[in-house]
C-alpha cells in the first residue's frame, strides 16, 4: 500500500507564516507608538525668521491705521449730512453701525496676525488676560472689545466725531503694540520659539 505523506499547512500572507506576520505587525506597532511617544516628549523648538517677526507689528500697526481712516471718514461724512440739516440721532446710529463693523474687521485682522506667533492666537490675542505679563495685560480681543465698547457708548454726535474717538483708538494700539512685544520677547526667553536668520532657514 502506498502511503501518502500529508504536509502541514500553515496559512502564509506575502511569504510569512501568518503567526510570523502577526508577531512582526506587533512589533511594527509597538515601534511606530515609541517614535511618536519620544516626538511628543521632546517637539522641536519653531524656528521664526527675524523679518517675519520684525513684519508682525508693522501689520499691527496697519490694521488700526486702516480702522482709524474708516473712523475719520465715519466723521467727516456725519459732519456734511449735519450740516445738511440730517437728524443727529440718526447719523449717531450710522456711526456706530459702520464703527462696529470696521471693528470686527479689525478684529479678524489682529486674529491673523497673532497667528503669525507660535503660541500668539490662543496666548495674546484670545485670553482675557495674557499669561506671565507684566503687569497684567488684557489680551488683544478683550483691550479691542474694551475699545469698541467705549466708542459705542458715545451718546451724542458731537462727542462721537470730537477728538475722543481717535484717542481711545491710539491708546488702544498703543496698549496693544506694548503687549505683543512684552509677549514676543517673554516667549523667545521661555523658549517657546527661536528666531533665525531670513536666509538659509
Amino acid at each position: 500500500m502506498r502511503t501518502s505523506l500529508r504536509r502541514s499547512y500553515r496559512p502564509n500572507l506575502d511569504g510569512f507564516r501568518l503567526e510570523d506576520r502577526i508577531v512582526l505587525d506587533a512589533a511594527s506597532v509597538t515601534m511606530v507608538g515609541s517614535i511618536a511617544a519620544a516626538a511628543a516628549a521632546d517637539p522641536p523648538t519653531p524656528v521664526v525668521k527675524s523679518g517675519f517677526l520684525q513684519q508682525t507689528p508693522i501689520l499691527l500697526h496697519a490694521a488700526f491705521q486702516s480702522f482709524l481712516n474708516n473712523v475719520n471718514r465715519a466723521n467727516q461724512s456725519a459732519v456734511r449730512g449735519l450740516a445738511n440739516g440730517q437728524n443727529p440721532d440718526s447719523l449717531l446710529a450710522s456711526w456706530k453701525a459702520n464703527t462696529s463693523v470696521q471693528g470686527g474687521i479689525l478684529q479678524g485682522k489682529v486674529e491673523q496676525i497673532s497667528k503669525r506667533i507660535p503660541t500668539g492666537e490662543q496666548n495674546l490675542y484670545n485670553p482675557t488676560l495674557i499669561p506671565g505679563s507684566t503687569p497684567p495685560t488684557n489680551g488683544l480681543k478683550t483691550q479691542i472689545d474694551d475699545m469698541l465698547k467705549k466708542l459705542n457708548d458715545m451718546t451724542t454726535l458731537q462727542n462721537a466725531v470730537s477728538q475722543n474717538a481717535p484717542l481711545t483708538i491710539l491708546q488702544t494700539y498703543q496698549s496693544c503694540k506694548a503687549a505683543m512685544v512684552q509677549f514676543v520677547n517673554n516667549a523667545i526667553a521661555n523658549g517657546v520659539f527661536t528666531v533665525g536668520p531670513n536666509k538659509g532657514t
